[in-house]
């Protein structure tokens, strides 16, 4: 028998073991494939291009599904070759040697790696234009998907996973020859001593996670520097506290649980929480990574929704009206009201026809206004009126003739009070008492300056005055033959201004990184609670022994069953709770931030994840049943 069909028919042995190892990385495999085939999709490479939208960014999205697949298969390969130290050790007895035991082992990788990959390669294949179809429809392109096998896709994809595969076969087979044959069958009699803690670590650990929950929370927090650098100091903060935490405050708590006998000798609480005290200190990284991926998973996926909420709504205060362009031909007018009248998917809600004076900005107090040479002028009135139709509230009243208020979607005051502006020939001084958004649209004219009436008539000149045609329709995302017509009519001096064009533009964007962000938190939830899960059976097969001394002495099965939950439930839900906890506070700083009041969206993804992550639970207390009570009857 050679070694390559001894490898195969382990394989086929153990293929309850290697299943969902199998299908975890078909998965990963499958998500990689399909996101190389959208980057090479010629067919979303000219709709980016006619959007200006660059699909480059799908790069990035292969990149980090390959490096979690890679520290996923990493692990899961290594809890493999441990788990079978037995096994390896009886090879060593009969007189096999290393060399040949590790090229078994090679050949087993190598086998597995390349069957994901070719399942995995066949249903990425098989579901890309469903992949497509979703892609489309998040980002809002309504054309007909085409079914296209992209070969580029198909050897990057080989030629990733396939160098990728070859490696941790190589560590397979480099693990080999770092057992010892005594510590091979002595593999599941080996103990580890109980880990040591410390209570002032145990505090830090504290610490340094509210501290973190606190900066990214609290508004006073916040003004000590600005927001990006305060988000970095509390994910640094989290990240160390999180594995102190873990390695410290649980150990701690464990150890006072262990000394309370109303709890520890309650059932069989003694087994679970001994058991797990036991495998802290090989545990203690593994509960603070997954914390941390889970956080990472639910903040990525959430935070693409909410961003692509936002998004909606800044495209609508910044594009108030529809169709905004510059131009006093009446002739123009008419025919784009004709051409809104025709459309039969979008009719006309009201038109506003509004002038504005261009004067030339004499100087600044604001520094900000060094490359300004003029500035539009609106009258109060006019403001007040566009006010009402867009906002149907918002009224101003300036005070005296020597005050105004900037209008832009671009620039912030930071000090009202000592901001002056001089324009035009006479020199006329303005003092900058507010600032609001542009009432118009964004970039259908530049900053503007309400003034008093009486003021905008002093300036008023038939030869600086602009007038500005604004429409307002309905169905306006479904505007795009409409608008297409309307640039038709308009010429290009008009400087036509359309909601559409800015909303498709923002849509194709936003779009694709909620697609990437909710696909890489599926890569992050399987790579969790797959690590989760090998490493929890790893280790079944060193407690059945344990499990069939319990029988011995009088524990049922039943009182076995109810240990073996006890015992892994912390170790699938303390990551997750604190995981939670993690996201929790991320994303509450980010709804502060963004002013999101709403929290249906964060729960229902919540429940989401913690569903999926029930499920693997279940799934790992079931084969860890099967192989800890297999010779109990």
């Amino acid at each position: 028998m050679t070694l390559l069909s001894l490898a195969t028919k382990n394989i086929k042995r153990n293929i309850s073991n290697y299943f969902l190892y199998f299908v975890s990385i078909v998965i990963n495999v499958m998500i990689f494939y399909m996101f190389e085939s959208v980057r090479y999709n010629k067919q979303l490479e000219n709709l980016s291009k006619a959007n200006n939208f660059n699909n480059q960014v799908f790069i990035l999205a292969a990149i980090v599904i390959g490096v979690f697949a890679i520290i996923f298969v990493w692990n899961s390969t290594t809890f493999f070759v441990k788990k079978r130290k037995k096994e390896i050790g009886i090879y060593s007895l009969v007189g096999v040697k290393k060399k040949q035991i590790g090229r078994m082992m090679f050949y087993e990788n190598i086998i597995i790696g390349l069957l994901a990959l070719l399942v995995g390669i066949f249903f990425g294949t098989v579901l890309t234009k469903l992949f497509m179809m979703i892609l489309f429809r998040v980002m809002e392109l309504y054309v007909p998907v085409e079914f296209y096998i992209s070969f580029k896709a198909i050897k990057q994809t080989f030629k990733v996973f396939g160098i990728f595969f070859f490696i941790t076969s190589l560590h397979s087979y480099r693990i080999i020859y770092k057992f010892k044959l005594v510590e091979l069958f002595k593999a599941s009699k080996e103990k580890e001593k109980e880990p040591k803690t410390s209570v002032f670590w145990s505090i830090i650990s504290i610490f340094f996670i509210g501290f973190g929950y606190a900066l990214v929370n609290s508004k006073e927090l916040l003004k000590i520097t600005n927001d990006f650098s305060v988000f970095f100091y509390a994910l640094i903060l989290v990240i160390l506290g999180t594995f102190i935490f873990f390695n410290n405050f649980l150990i701690y708590t464990l150890k006072k649980i262990k000394k309370s006998k109303k709890i520890f000798y309650k059932g069989s609480s003694m087994i679970a929480v001994s058991n797990l005290l036991f495998r802290i200190k090989g545990n203690a990284r593994s509960f603070a990574i997954i914390s941390i991926l889970s956080a990472a998973t639910v903040t990525a996926v959430s935070s693409s929704w909410i961003i692509n909420n936002l998004i909606d709504r800044i495209i609508t205060a910044e594009n108030r009206f529809d169709y905004v362009y510059t131009g006093k031909d009446k002739v123009i007018d008419k025919k784009v009201e004709k051409a809104i009248n025709k459309s039969s998917n979008n009719k006309l809600k009201f038109s506003v026809k509004t002038e504005v004076i261009e004067v030339d900005i004499k100087s600044c107090t604001d520094k900000n206004f060094e490359n300004y040479k003029s500035i539009y002028l609106i009258s109060e009135s006019k403001f007040n009126q566009l006010s009402n139709i867009v906002y149907n509230t918002d009224q101003i009243k300036l005070k005296n003739k020597d005050e105004g208020i900037i209008l832009s979607s671009y620039y912030k005051i930071n000090k009202k009070e000592n901001l002056q502006m001089t324009l035009g020939k006479d020199g006329n001084k303005f003092k900058i008492v507010d600032f609001k958004n542009q009432i118009l649209n964004r970039g259908s004219i530049g900053i503007s300056l309400v003034v008093k009436d009486e003021i905008y008539k002093k300036y008023y000149d038939t030869n600086n005055s602009i007038r500005i045609n604004a429409y307002m329709i309905t169905n306006r995302k479904d505007s795009k033959y409409l608008t297409e017509n309307i640039k038709k009519i308009v010429p290009k001096e008009a400087s036509l201004n359309t909601y559409y064009d800015y909303y498709k533009q923002k849509a194709i964007l936003v779009g694709a990184f909620l697609f990437i962000g909710v696909f890489v938190g599926i890569v992050f939830l399987i790579s969790t609670t797959s690590i989760i899960y090998f490493k929890t059976l790893a280790e079944a097969y060193e407690d059945r022994e344990r499990y069939a001394i319990l029988k011995k002495i009088g524990m049922s099965k039943k009182e076995i069953c109810k240990s073996i939950k006890e015992q892994i439930r912390p170790l699938f839900f303390i990551p997750l709770l604190v995981g939670i906890f993690h996201s929790i506070a991320a994303l509450g700083a980010l709804r502060s931030i963004m002013n999101i009041t709403s929290v249906k969206l964060i729960v229902t993804i919540l429940l989401s994840y913690i569903v999926i992550y029930y499920i693997y639970y279940m799934a790992t207390i079931s084969s860890y049943k099967k192989i800890v009570t297999i010779n109990i009857n």
